[in-house]
């Protein structure tokens, strides 16, 4: 990956749904200043999809300019494997929509949702799924 052609491979990642991929060019463009203008600047940017530029603007609200030096990255920080931003014990309540899609994002999870929708997502449980002896005594007696 290079600066050159991340911003083709981010867009291929994006239309071909391959989220390691794009998960990889996104830390790799968040990485410094340079990596970051160099998507900012390409042509290749004005196709972006909508939920892209999301993704791009959530970590580019929290990334913090020239923080990590020019040397290369690891393999497996160019692949994306990289400490989770946000723990699995977080409360997930807590978090904002920004928050919520970043902490998406990285667990390879759809981004393009309602802030309550990602709460969904990211505690794995669904809410129309209720099973409880209850319920199904309700769905039951119902019919």
């Amino acid at each position: 990956m290079s600066r050159e052609n991340v911003p083709n491979m981010l867009l291929i990642a994006d239309k071909y749904r391959l989220l390691r991929l794009k998960k990889a060019a996104v830390q790799f463009i968040m990485r410094n200043d340079m990596n970051y203008a160099a998507m900012h600047n390409s042509d290749v940017s004005e196709a972006f999809s909508a939920e892209l530029l999301h993704i791009l603007w959530t970590y580019g609200q929290v990334r913090k300019p020239n923080s990590v030096s020019e040397a290369p990255s690891s393999l497996t920080v160019q692949w994306g494997d990289v400490p989770h931003e946000f723990p699995d014990t977080t409360v997930w309540n807590n978090l904002s929509k920004s928050e919520l899609r970043r902490a998406c994002f990285e667990r390879l999870l759809g981004t393009s949702a309602t802030a309550s929708e990602l709460v969904v997502l990211l505690s794995g449980t669904d809410p129309t799924a209720d099973d409880s002896p209850a319920t199904k005594r309700q769905r039951t007696d119902s019919t």
